[in-house]
């Protein structure tokens, strides 16, 4: 798994790569309903555990909150050893190992100090001292963050509970944690105490340095492949009573691969732009069981000589014929847009370079 970078920035999956988002500021401080407990670590003159580090022998700069850089666990205790040397392009003043994963096993994260300031960072296997990743900030992001003024900033690290991984700057702070596979935080629909979420995670890797734009038109466009498309929507409902949520139903069939969904109260049901087998369509939700009402799909849905000369005169055309040769519907995409309700028992939503407005016979 690869990684991709923002700036806060974010690496997932402990044999996941690494991505990025920007922060600048001092401190970045927990979210609320983040871990507020740790178990503390055997032994005599032990400060107390941080609840919000990483969970794990040494999580930070000189091993805690701290900054003891002495530890209750055990160390080597004798000359009869194995080694592993690992190459990379600095010198990682610290390492930051992370809690456990799911499969039990760690990873070990720093930040590389060099002449050129390339502001690299590396994650590592623990168990097999395997490179999962070098991220390299100039390599993957566009623009490339700004550069320091040498010295060791970037040197002194903090791993959190989280896997967020801080590393200091000059005068920000960048954040990078595990990457998970084209990711979209979609917006919820709300009804009363309902609420409906679906599924945005693309099952597709794209190459590196792609400018963001165009990685953002790519991965809707690769919305409407049925191997790679999200799947799944389910309704979560809020009780003010107990002030805790739970599941009233999930459908983990229906493909809504982009489009931010609505909820009709006097219809009964929530809509979504979505996709079976490439092609594109609306679709209605039982709002009450999460049952597939209908999915109403226009019959023509390649793209227009119009159309692809809007792309052309963009200057992207060329850089995304092959992909719209290979999903010829992709004109019917809904493209991150919202799925409205509109006058007359209409269903209106933006598509790729167009709109398209579903109306009852």
């Amino acid at each position: 798994m690869k990684c991709t970078a923002s700036r806060v920035r974010l690496l997932s999956q402990r044999a996941g790569l690494i991505t990025a988002g920007i922060a600048t500021g001092l401190v970045l401080l927990p979210a609320a309903g983040e871990a507020r407990e740790c178990k503390q670590p055997r032994g005599q003159q032990e400060p107390p555990c941080n609840p919000y580090l990483a969970e794990s022998p040494w999580g930070a700069s000189h091993r805690g909150s701290y900054a003891q850089g002495s530890s209750s666990f055990r160390g080597l205790e004798s000359d009869k050893i194995t080694t592993q040397h690992i190459a990379v392009p600095g010198l990682p003043i610290t390492m930051d190992f992370s809690g456990r994963y799911d499969d039990g096993g760690r990873v070990a994260w720093g930040s590389l100090v060099d002449s050129t300031d390339a502001q690299g960072l590396f994650k590592v296997d623990v168990e097999s001292g395997e490179l999962i990743d070098l991220y390299i900030p100039a390599d993957r992001e566009q623009p490339p963050p700004p550069a320091g003024q040498g010295g060791i900033t970037g040197a002194y690290n903090i791993l959190d509970r989280n896997g967020r991984f801080y590393v200091p700057r000059e005068r920000w702070i960048d954040v990078y944690t595990d990457a998970v596979t084209s990711l979209s935080e979609q917006s919820v629909a709300v009804r009363g105490y309902g609420t409906l979420h679906v599924n945005n995670a693309l099952d597709y890797d794209f190459e590196d340095g792609l400018p963001p734009i165009l990685l953002n038109a790519l991965a809707a466009l690769r919305g409407g492949d049925p191997a790679a498309a999200p799947r799944g929507a389910e309704r979560i409902d809020w009780n003010p009573r107990t002030r805790r949520c739970s599941s009233v139903w999930a459908n983990p069939k229906v493909s809504i691969p982009n489009g931010i969904p609505s909820i009709s109260q006097r219809s009964g049901l929530a809509y979504g732009i979505s996709q079976s087998r490439g092609v594109w369509g609306a679709r209605g939700l039982n709002w009450k069981n999460g049952r597939s009402e209908f999915f109403a799909s226009p019959i023509d849905q390649h793209c227009s000589e119009e159309m692809l000369g809007f792309l052309e005169a963009a200057g992207a055309l060329a850089f995304l014929q092959p992909t719209l040769d290979e999903l010829p519907n992709s004109c019917e995409n809904s493209t991150y847009a919202a799925t409205e309700v509109g006058p007359g028992k209409t269903i209106w939503t933006g598509t790729f370079y167009g709109l398209t407005i579903y109306r009852p016979k």
